[in-house]
């Protein structure tokens, strides 16, 4: 069975395809976004195709810039949902075209011809039919066709039909219009892009987007002289690229970038429908007149005010660096926001493969030193390399893999290191390994002193300086010395008193350099002060802060003695407040047993013997109570007196 819409074809205005546009520079950004920049050679108003992954149609709408002296083009590209929207005027959706039978189900009451039984009408149902195959074969799935025609209703075995000709032109260009939308959808994520180019001469037309990449990733090799032989370090930089832009890349000029780029995602291929507020429609009240009873006087004429109409509805719009034995891979210009690396030569990559391109390949100034970070490691300093970025653009981070080279010639791996930026003109560390041969002990001192002390009404305010040492003892092997940098974390409230030379400033303290000699064990000293200036309401310290102060040698005479008077008030008023506590602790023990008694008491026969000592019991608790009582009082009242003359000496407190 076959379907024959029986179309005849109409002659389409197609636009001028000029050639294919050439990729021709590919701008890869650290920042993980990728400029692609394409040419063409067009000739008067053209369109240029572009297929372009789906994923990518925002940042092409967002970022798309075209460079052509005719003028600035056009863009338009299927919807995002291409499929239903061309099916929206239709009257079937997508899936009846699954089957010859779901799309004549859809199509009930259009009028259809059946060429082989000769029959003319308009359907009228298809029914799918189970029918027995023959010797426990199972079922087989056929369809009956029913056609409603002049004389009556027909029906067919669809399969035996041979064919269905649609009879009518305007359901024929339907189902072509539908057919065509299906095969222009099968590709659910690529999007076919035309660029509409204005009428001009001969031409290069010009025209790049941003759209996302993978992050290029940076991969260093350092190989630094044997240890004791002064040189420079040869660094070689190796850029790691994903090409997965989709496309292909033939001799492109590659450029990378490294930077802080600030970066914006929009969804622009997404229609965006605003919520209006609902008006009410304005209906005319309902009006309900009274039943006229009559009237002498002449009645007066009711003029209905009809509403107003409906306001018009608003329209809204549619929604450098170089080696002295060849020319660098890659040339440097350093910029304010970026650092970009211009390839020197052009790049062929399939799409899906992966590169490892070389960008640097030049000396570079190298010191090694032992660094000591003691939450690093608190015995051994770490081997480092004190690099210096003598080119004239910023070096990217990255994993730098070490190896040195030997007296023989040969090159050893040696470690791994994690290489920070460093901007033009600055210095970074990058450590490698274990200094094993180097033993460093650090110990840590507090000591403070007391610079001035007064006090007035009950208010002690004094100045006091704090010192912290930090003694390191260094020991070297016999073979060998060191340059040893220390990394010493700051105070933000301290000050650098010691040492004054070899001290540079880190983002979290100093970095102290010393120089220790082979076979040496060397002590030195880092000495920070801090100031404090204090000021404390006497009335609300807690604990022994008056006898701390009262033991305290380096205050004024008076100060020490207005703490010692303070200290034994403090000490009289606990004493006698513990005399309170023990008594109500008596009482509270009393009044415990008596629940017992009471108890006991409910337990034993009346006028019993053993009645007459729980008795005698609680009549002596009782009169101890009653004494308790008397002397908690008493006790209270000292406890008053002696809190009053701390708060007065307190109060009255003066140096």
């Amino acid at each position: 069975m076959r379907l024959l819409p029986s179309l005849a074809l109409t002659c389409l205005a197609w636009p001028l395809y000029a050639a294919e546009p050439v990729l021709s520079r590919v701008t890869l950004s650290s920042g993980g976004v990728g400029q692609f920049e394409f040419t063409a050679d067009v000739d008067g108003a053209a369109t240029l195709p572009l297929d372009v992954p789906l994923d990518q149609v925002d940042d092409i709408l967002k970022s798309l810039r075209v460079t052509d002296p005719a003028g600035l083009p056009n863009l338009r590209l299927p919807g995002r949902e291409p499929l239903s929207e061309s099916f929206r005027p239709l009257p079937f959706k997508p899936e009846a075209f699954a089957s010859a039978d779901a799309l004549l189900g859809a199509l009930i009451g259009e009028p259809v011809r059946l060429p082989g039984p000769g029959i003319t009408g308009s359907i009228l149902s298809v029914a799918a039919i189970e029918t027995a195959l023959p010797n426990g074969g199972g079922t087989l799935t056929r369809h009956r066709l029913t056609i409603a025609t002049a004389l009556g209703i027909e029906s067919v075995t669809l399969e035996d039909a041979g064919a269905v000709e649609f009879t009518s032109e305007p359901l024929r260009s339907q189902v072509a219009t539908a057919l065509t939308a299906i095969a222009a959808a099968r590709v659910q994520d690529r999007r076919a892009v035309q660029l509409g180019l204005a009428a001009g001469g001969p031409r290069r037309v010009s025209f790049g987007f941003v759209t996302p990449v993978p992050v290029w990733k940076m991969s260093y090799r350092l190989v630094v002289p044997a240890d004791g032989v002064d040189g420079p370090a040869q660094l070689q930089g190796f850029a790691v690229v994903e090409n997965l832009s989709g496309r292909a890349w033939k001799d492109v000029e590659v450029v990378l970038t490294a930077g802080q780029p600030v970066l914006y995602h929009q969804p622009l291929y997404e229609a965006v429908l605003t919520r209006r507020p609902e008006a009410p429609v304005e209906v005319p009240s309902r009006l309900m007149p009274q039943l006229d009873q009559g009237s002498a006087a002449m009645k007066a004429a009711i003029a209905v005010i009809p509403a107003p109409p409906p306001a018009p509805m608003m329209a809204m719009p549619a929604p450098a660096m170089r080696t002295d034995r060849q020319q660098a891979p890659a040339e440097a210009a350093q910029s304010v926001a970026q650092v970009a690396y211009h390839l020197a030569a052009p790049v062929t990559a399939a799409s899906g493969e992966t590169l490892l391109l070389p960008i640097i390949d030049r000396p570079l100034p190298a010191k090694r030193v032992a660094l000591y970070q003691p939450e690093t490691d608190r015995l051994h300093p770490l081997v480092a390399l004190l690099l210096t970025n003598d080119t004239a653009g910023a070096l990217p981070p990255g994993l730098v893999t070490l190896f040195e080279r030997q007296t023989d010639g040969s090159i050893t791996f040696v470690g791994d290191a994690r290489l920070p930026t460093i901007q033009p003109g600055e210095d970074r560390l990058a450590s490698f390994a274990a200094d094993l041969a180097v033993q460093v002990n650090q110990s840590q001192d507090q000591t403070s002193t007391i610079l001035s002390a007064r006090g007035a009404r009950g208010v002690f305010e004094y100045d006091q300086r704090i010192r912290l040492t930090t003694t390191y003892r260094v020991t070297t092997p016999p073979g060998a010395g060191r340059t040893l940098l220390f990394d010493q974390r700051k105070d933000p409230e301290a000050v650098l008193v010691e040492p004054i030379t070899g001290v540079t400033v880190t983002p979290s303290g100093y970095r102290i350099e010393r120089v220790v000699g082979a076979g040496q064990t060397e002590t030195f000293r880092v000495v920070e002060e801090v100031g404090h200036a204090r000021q404390v309401v006497l009335s609300t310290v807690q604990g022994d802060f008056f006898a701390q102060w009262a033991r305290q040698d380096d205050v004024p005479a008076t100060v020490k003695a207005a703490f010692q008077r303070l200290s034994q008030l403090r000490t009289d008023l606990d004493r006698k407040t513990d005399a309170v506590k023990a008594l109500q602790a008596r009482r509270t023990i009393i009044v415990t047993d008596q629940d017992r008694l009471r108890a006991n008491l409910q337990a034993v026969p009346a006028q019993s013997e053993l009645q007459l000592i729980y008795l005698t019991q609680m009549l002596q608790q009782e009169t101890e109570l009653s004494s308790l009582q008397a002397q908690e009082a008493a006790a209270q009242k000292i406890v008053n007196d002696a809190d009053a003359v701390l708060k007065d000496a307190i109060l009255n407190f003066a140096t």
